[in-house]
């Protein structure tokens, strides 16, 4: 299943995002998966994705950004805006339980 839904993220409200990554295994092989959660609910799915182009199946970093997306000042918000990052945990394998 490779799906997504709308937008989720609500103005003025926390969120428990979860985010399961399973790098693809060589260079070349396009089975990498990613899936994630946000308040409890599955937002994203992908199968049969190649993350890296290098024989390096591990992950050892993880970025956090707030992008809006476009590629032109149209895109930008209208006004100042915040996001904090809390809490932030790192396990091996796929979420065993899924916060609602």
């Amino acid at each position: 299943m490779n799906s997504t839904t709308g937008p989720v993220f609500k103005v003025v409200k926390k969120h428990h995002v979860q985010l399961y990554v399973k790098p693809n295994t060589t260079k070349t092989a396009s089975n990498g998966e990613a899936e994630v959660w946000v308040d409890g609910v599955r937002v994203i799915q992908r199968t049969g994705v190649c993350f890296m182009g290098i024989d390096y199946s591990r992950v050892d970093h993880c970025y956090f950004s707030s992008f809006y997306g476009g590629n032109d000042p149209s895109w930008a918000p209208s006004k100042t805006t915040q996001i904090t990052f809390g809490n932030a945990q790192v396990y091996a394998g796929k979420p065993r339980a899924i916060v609602q």
